[in-house]
């Protein structure tokens, strides 16, 4: 295969996902399915993507899981990021079988990003528009979830 065949056939199977305003389970869900099948995904506005429920709930319920150690040695405790782009990445690899080859070549297959980068400005971004998160009466951001935990950004 000519170098320039490979390179087409890349751009072929990289997916970008569009994460404003919609619920993040279910676009993970759908992500993790795509990097299973062997496509590269990149999503963009990581930062404000929706978690559906109550806000003080979540921030309970990731403070908790900020706060386990590992008794006898804390640095094999589990790491959940403070960081809305990583917070999202780190949601997405429990949705993947991690611990297997396949699952670790899909999860180096992902991308995150705040915002959208200038390479993929122009490129054809997915929207799924059945998992928006408008028709959600308590709803909130990932961004708004990270300011809690402690992030700055």
């Amino acid at each position: 295969m000519k170098p320039n065949q490979k390179n087409q056939k890349a751009e072929s199977e990289m997916v970008v996902i569009d994460a404003k305003d919609v619920i993040l389970g279910r676009m993970c869900a759908k992500a993790a399915k795509l990097l299973l099948l062997g496509k590269t995904v990149s999503m963009v506005n990581a930062e404000q993507a929706a978690m559906s429920g109550k806000l003080f709930v979540a921030k309970e319920k990731y403070l908790h899981r900020l706060t386990q150690k590992h008794k006898a040695d804390p640095n094999r405790s589990p790491k959940w990021p403070k960081e809305p782009a990583m917070l999202v990445k780190r949601i997405l690899r429990g949705m993947l079988p991690y611990r297997s080859q396949r699952g670790r070549d899909a999860y180096k297959r992902l991308r995150i990003y705040e915002g959208v980068p200038p390479e993929l400005e122009n490129a054809k971004k997915i929207r799924y528009d059945d998992f928006d998160a408008s028709r959600q009466d308590r709803r909130f951001s990932i961004l708004s979830l990270c300011r809690e935990l402690g992030f700055n950004g």
